[in-house]
C-alpha cells in the first residue's frame, strides 16, 4: 500500500510540474497515459481560476480588451493636457521684453534641461520712441527718420532759426514721419517715405494729396486745419519729399473733457461740413478719378488685390469682397460724390480749450477722396456698431448736410463694403508696414477680421 501511495504521489507530482512548465502541451494530450492512470487512481477536485474568481466578483486586474483603446485615449489626451500646465512663472526686470516683464513658462527634455517662457512686456513710451528711430523691427518700415542734425539744416533751408531746437518723434502715425520740433513758435515736420520704399497704390504721392485736402478743407469748410509753412518736393536734404506746418495746439479727441456725446455731435457736425463739398469725379485724386462709385470701388479693390500680390500675397477675402462689389454694382453706383475723409480716428481730431471754449481741428487728411459718405461713419461713435446704431452721429450728420444718410437697405450694404474695403486695406498694408508679429502687424490683423465679419455678415443678408 505504502508502495501504491510513493507511486501516486510521485505521479501527482510530476503531473504538476508538467502543468506548471508546459500548460498548453500538457492539457493537449489529455490521453496520455499518465493522465489515464491519474483519471483512475485520483479523484481530482476542480478548483475556479484566479481570472474567473476576479470576473465573478467583479474585480478587475486588467482592463477588457473593448476598452482598452478607449482607456489609452483618455490617458494619451490627459497627457497632453497635463504638459500645457505651466511649470513656473517669472518676473523679470529690465530684460529683452522690456522695462518689466511677467509671465509663465514650461521646463521640458529628459532633464528638465530646456525652457519656454511667454511674458508680457512693458515699455515706456520715451523708450518706445528710441527704439523706433535705432531699430528698424521697431517701426513702420515706410518711415523716413533722419538725424537731428539733418533736421536742423531742414528748418534752416525752410527759414526757422534751428540752433538748439530739439526734436520729438510722433508715434501716432504709421506711414509718414512726423517730428515735433521746438521752435518759436511750434512747427511740425512731417517726411515721406523714400522713393525705393515700397507703398501700396494709393499711397503714391500721399504727402503732396494732403496739401491739397488741406486747401480744400480751408476753402470750402470752417474746419481748422494747420497752415503750411514750407514744402520741399524734391526732398534732397533727406531724400525724401517733406513738408513743415503750424503745430496745433490741443490734445487728441479722446483726452478732450468734454461729454462723449458732445464729442461725438461735434465730430458729426464737422463731418457734414466736407460732405456738403460735391466733387466731378469718384476715387483717389493721385489715381484718377471715375464717372461712378462702383467703378471707382471695384478699381481699388483690384489695386489692393495687386498690391498683396507685390508683396507675394494673395487675399481670398479680398476676392470675396470683389465678387459681391460686382454683384451690387447697382447699389454702389448710386452713391453721391462728396468729399471723404476716411480716417476721422480720435488721434486726427484736436481738441483745444481757451477761456471755456472748445475748438476743435483736423488733421492729417491725407487718406481723403471723392466718394460716398458713408465711409466716414466707420470711425464716428463706435467703430463696432452697424449704421443704424449710430443714432446721435446720423441726427447730427442729417441737420447741417445737404445729402443726407438714410437707414435704408441701399445705404446697410454701401456701409458693409466700406467696412470691406477698410478690412482689405488693413490686411494688405501690414505686409508693407510691419515685421511679422510687431504691434501693428496684430493691431491690422485684429482690425482687418473684426470689420471683414460684420461686412461679410450685411452682404450674405442682401
Amino acid at each position: 500500500m505504502n508502495m501504491i501511495m510513493k507511486q501516486l504521489n510521485f505521479k501527482i507530482v510530476l503531473l504538476f510540474l508538467t502543468i506548471y512548465v508546459c500548460p498548453h502541451r500538457t492539457l493537449a494530450q489529455k490521453d496520455t497515459l499518465l493522465y489515464r492512470t491519474l483519471i483512475q487512481d485520483s479523484i481530482l477536485i476542480p478548483q475556479k481560476s484566479q481570472t474567473t474568481i476576479e470576473e465573478e466578483e467583479g474585480i478587475f486586474t486588467e482592463v477588457p480588451k473593448h476598452y482598452r483603446k478607449y482607456d489609452k485615449r483618455v490617458h494619451r489626451y490627459r497627457s497632453a493636457w497635463e504638459a500645457l500646465i505651466p511649470t513656473h512663472t517669472k518676473i523679470q526686470y529690465a530684460g529683452g521684453m522690456g522695462l518689466l516683464s511677467w509671465g509663465i513658462g514650461w521646463d521640458y527634455g529628459k532633464r528638465g534641461q530646456w525652457e519656454t517662457d511667454l511674458l508680457l512686456g512693458f515699455i515706456p513710451r520715451c523708450a518706445m520712441i528710441a527704439l523706433e528711430r535705432s531699430d528698424p523691427n521697431m517701426k513702420s518700415k515706410t518711415k523716413t527718420l533722419p538725424t537731428d542734425a539733418v533736421l536742423r539744416d531742414m528748418l534752416k533751408q525752410a527759414g526757422l532759426d534751428s540752433a538748439g531746437v530739439q526734436f520729438r518723434l510722433l508715434g501716432d502715425g504709421m506711414f509718414n514721419a512726423v517730428f515735433a520740433a521746438e521752435t518759436n513758435p511750434p512747427v511740425v515736420m512731417k517726411i515721406a517715405p523714400r522713393s525705393q520704399v515700397p507703398v501700396m497704390t494709393y499711397e503714391r504721392d500721399m504727402l503732396a494729396t494732403e496739401l491739397y485736402w488741406y486747401d480744400q478743407i480751408r476753402q470750402h469748410t470752417e474746419i481748422i486745419v494747420p497752415d503750411i509753412l514750407y514744402s520741399d518736393p524734391a526732398g534732397n536734404l533727406c531724400g525724401a519729399p517733406w513738408v513743415v506746418m503750424e503745430r496745433l495746439p490741443g490734445v487728441h479727441r479722446d483726452k478732450c473733457p468734454l461729454p462723449s456725446a458732445e464729442k461725438h455731435r461735434r465730430t458729426a457736425e464737422m463731418v457734414a461740413q466736407i460732405h456738403n463739398v460735391s466733387g466731378t469725379g469718384y476715387g483717389y485724386v493721385q489715381n484718377g478719378l471715375y464717372e461712378n462709385w462702383a467703378d471707382a470701388y471695384i478699381s481699388m479693390i483690384e489695386n489692393l488685390l495687386a498690391d498683396a500680390r507685390r508683396m507675394g500675397k494673395t487675399s481670398r477675402r479680398g476676392q470675396r469682397l470683389l465678387a459681391y462689389a460686382r454683384q451690387y454694382r447697382a447699389v454702389l453706383a448710386a452713391a453721391p460724390c462728396v468729399m471723404v475723409n476716411f480716417d476721422l480716428w480720435r488721434s486726427n481730431i484736436l481738441c483745444h480749450t481757451v477761456d471755456g471754449q472748445t475748438r476743435f481741428a483736423w488733421i492729417d487728411p491725407e487718406r481723403s477722396l471723392w466718394g460716398d459718405p458713408v465711409l466716414d461713419f466707420l470711425p464716428l461713435e463706435s467703430f463696432t456698431a452697424p449704421l443704424d446704431k449710430k443714432t446721435l452721429s446720423l441726427a447730427a450728420h442729417n441737420a447741417l448736410c445737404r445729402v443726407p444718410v438714410q437707414v435704408n437697405r441701399e445705404t446697410r450694404l454701401r456701409y458693409a463694403f466700406a467696412q470691406g474695403l477698410l478690412a482689405l486695406i488693413q490686411e494688405v498694408e501690414k505686409y508693407y508696414r510691419f515685421t511679422p508679429l510687431s504691434q501693428g502687424w496684430m493691431v491690422d490683423i485684429g482690425g482687418a477680421s473684426v470689420a471683414y465679419k460684420a461686412a461679410f455678415a450685411a452682404l450674405r443678408r442682401g
